[in-house]
């Protein structure tokens, strides 16, 4: 027993202080790294995400007035892609909900037009929480 401790002690010790062996050709290698202070870069960067989010807000309201206008002609299908659409920039407008459960209700897809007037609700719609509380007055 005591052979064993002796054994084991004398491992962990080597272990914990052997040193690995350099060789002549060996060479330290420098990674590249990044300055986090480059401000030139930050800036660079900051141009970027706001030239992008210019981008992506043009977008929705391309989209979104795509979608009124869809909604106005009693287009449904349409008014629920270009919804869709313009949802998918990340930006909303509350009524966009209303618009998109309206439609989907006008074809039939009471559970969907459900959970849009919901997250309209919960966002702040109007529109949306008249239509849900009619829509379950009809159920």
């Amino acid at each position: 027993m005591k052979r064993g401790i002796i054994l084991l002690v004398l491992m962990c010790t080597m272990a914990l202080t052997g040193r690995a062996q350099v060789y002549a050709y060996d060479q330290y290698v420098k990674l590249p790294t990044r300055d986090i202070y480059d401000t030139d870069l930050m800036e660079m960067e900051m141009a970027l995400l706001q030239k992008t989010m210019e981008q992506r807000k043009e977008l929705f309201y391309m989209y979104a007035n795509a979608a009124i206008e869809a909604f106005g002609a009693d287009d449904w299908s349409y008014a629920i892609y270009y919804t869709d659409k313009a949802l998918e920039t990340h930006y909303y407008n509350c009524d966009l909900y209303y618009v998109r459960g309206y439609s989907n209700e006008r074809l039939g897809n009471v559970r969907q037009a459900k959970k849009d007037y919901k997250k309209g609700v919960e966002l702040g719609s109007k529109l949306a929480e008249k239509a849900l509380e009619e829509l379950k007055k009809r159920e």
